[in-house]
């Protein structure tokens, strides 16, 4: 006679397994089977509370339904009221117009661009001009 698996256990406590005659056999698994019942019945049993405690709490429940606190509305109308500027500012900036930027150009931007333009149209490499030294006649 084998002796029941903790799946057998589970499948007992929760009405899976309805063949428990191996439980009137076997003093084991009886046992064990009374040992999770117990178990059971104290995880699953309705805490006890005073009735005294409940009307207490019943009652600062009513009274705080009747007198609001008056710092959590302003709290709340301050947030409200942050976040319509937050999207107030935020779609004056999407919605305003974009203008490219307008390029500022000096003097030396200007001699940049023709030393650029100069290399570019070049057809050798300024390091290349030395060695022309070395080999003219």
């Amino acid at each position: 006679m084998s002796h029941w698996t903790e799946d057998d256990f589970n499948n007992w406590l929760y009405g899976l397994k309805t063949d428990d005659s191996h439980l009137a056999a076997c003093a084991g698994c009886r046992a064990e089977s009374e040992r999770l019942t117990a178990i059971r019945r104290q995880v699953t049993a309705e805490p006890e509370v005073a009735s005294d405690f409940l009307a207490a709490q019943r009652r600062a429940i009513y009274e705080r339904l009747g007198h609001p606190r008056p710092h959590r509305a302003a709290v709340r109308w301050a947030v409200s009221l942050a976040t319509v500027i937050l999207l107030f500012g935020l779609s004056v900036a999407y919605l305003r117009p974009n203008r490219p930027p307008q390029p500022i150009y000096t003097h030396a931007d200007e001699q940049l661009f023709s030393d650029l333009t100069q290399i570019e149209q070049t057809s050798e490499p300024r390091a290349i001009q030395p060695m022309h030294n070395l080999f003219e006649e």
